[in-house]
């Protein structure tokens, strides 16, 4: 990974799972790949990048950032496509936890949960097969 800024004057060679292949990639800049998660730097998304952006305005070399890239928890979960990191449904560290209206199935994947028109469709369905099972029992 080449580092032409001012804060960085060797190369260094790209993570694990990271894509270098851009120009002027960086610690602050780097990018995971698909099927990666970029570790933060700390626990807030938001805070990191200001804690870098400090390291910048300081004119301080930023030494000690080194960043890393661990695989995700499954497949085309952790997509990493321009801002989106975490496949439909996904959200989290290393995309593991459900996004709002959806819920793990078999411990595996997210998937979205039933509106209430659908909930009512799918009860209505399932009485009447009862009733149907309980008439052909009856004969």
């Amino acid at each position: 990974m080449a580092d032409c800024s001012p804060y960085q004057f060797h190369c260094e060679p790209c993570p694990s799972g990271a894509n270098c292949l851009q120009r002027d990639t960086n610690w602050i800049n780097i990018k995971a790949l698909k099927d990666f998660w970029l570790v933060p730097l700390t626990g807030n998304l938001n805070s990191e990048l200001e804690s870098l952006s400090q390291l910048q305005s300081k004119d301080k070399r930023p030494e000690t950032i080194r960043r890393e890239c661990v695989r995700c928890l499954g497949a085309d979960i952790c997509i990493n496509k321009e801002e989106k990191l975490c496949a439909d449904g996904y959200w989290g560290v290393l995309c593991s936890q459900c996004a709002e209206n959806h819920t793990k199935i078999a411990g595996e994947d997210c998937v979205r949960c039933l509106g209430e028109k659908e909930a009512l469709v799918t009860w209505i369905c399932i009485i009447v097969m009862c009733i149907v099972y309980i008439c052909l029992l009856a004969r």
